[in-house]
């Protein structure tokens, strides 16, 4: 039989004053998910597949507002409470493979530790390794390394000059490398008429002696770019000896902390050994930036 109803009957109403509690919050939650005892069950067999390997999941479906996400985190909460504590897991830089990081394994609460002690060593050498460099002992020490090179350098250019001298040739440095000229009998530069009014078995000689002294001023000017990069090899040792002389109780002192963690203690010899390669990244402290690897 079809009734007409009032709107206000279209309403569902509860009298609180039939409920035995005040608000929500005195009420204990749910332990299941409403009308779906099934899904509870099968909820409680997946967590409590026990896979060393974790090839197992649950998927839990089902429509908005029926609760299985507050029911399924509380049955996850209560399970992890029965359960050891997992470890924290830390990924960190390859020096390697910037591409594939490490994963460090440690007892839990102490990835966090690790990572406040690697913010405050990077804070302090930040500051500490710039002065290495501004000390008395290693300025010194740099600059009787470059004043040695230096004589060498010289030594090797005057061998130069010398040679050419020998050989019938002055040489005439300009911006843009070395000019050959011939000799006179007296020692003096021939002008280009006096050598045009040479017989030309005497201009023959010339130019064959021109082309042994070219020869001569490649191999020096080869033997002093080697003499500069044995400069610059040197005091870029120079350089990772005073640092590492440095660092090394910042990271012996650390690494005490973390005895028994191997991966870890291999992560800190790895970092000890990138911040030495890459001196300048710290000597204007830490301001110039690493560039990231390039897809």
């Amino acid at each position: 039989m079809v009734k007409e109803l009032e709107a206000r009957q279209l309403r569902y109403t509860c009298d609180p004053s039939s409920f035995a509690f005040k608000s929500t919050a005195d009420l204990d939650p749910l332990d299941r998910i409403i009308g779906q005892e099934r899904a509870i069950e099968a909820l409680k067999l997946g967590l409590g597949i026990k896979d060393a390997k974790n090839r197992y999941n649950i998927y839990v479906a089902g429509d908005p507002g029926t609760g299985k996400m507050s029911a399924v985190e509380r049955f996850l909460s209560k399970a992890s409470a029965e359960e050891p504590q997992p470890p924290d897991l830390c990924y960190v830089h390859n020096f390697d493979n910037a591409y594939s990081p490490h994963c460090l394994e440690l007892p839990a609460g102490r990835g966090c530790q690790l990572r406040s002690e690697l913010e405050q060593l990077v804070k302090r050498l930040k500051r500490e390794i710039p002065s290495v460099f501004e000390s008395d002992e290693f300025k010194g020490r740099s600059k009787k390394t470059v004043e040695r090179f230096a004589q060498k350098r010289t030594a090797l250019l005057e061998d130069m000059e010398k040679q050419s001298r020998e050989l019938g040739f002055s040489l005439q440095r300009t911006p843009i490398g070395i000019n050959t000229l011939p000799l006179d009998d007296s020692g003096e530069p021939l002008s280009q008429e006096d050598y045009a009014a040479l017989p030309d078995e005497q201009q023959g000689a010339i130019r064959n002696r021109q082309v042994e002294v070219q020869a001569l001023i490649q191999e020096r000017l080869q033997d002093v770019a080697r003499l500069d990069e044995e400069r610059e090899s040197e005091i870029k040792e120079l350089a990772k000896e005073a640092v590492l002389f440095m660092i090394e109780p910042h990271f012996g002192t650390l690494k005490n902390g973390y005895e028994g963690l191997e991966k870890v203690l291999d992560f800190l010899d790895s970092l000890k050994k990138d911040i030495v390669e890459n001196l300048d990244v710290f000597r204007n402290g830490g301001t110039q930036a690493r560039k990231p690897p390039m897809p």
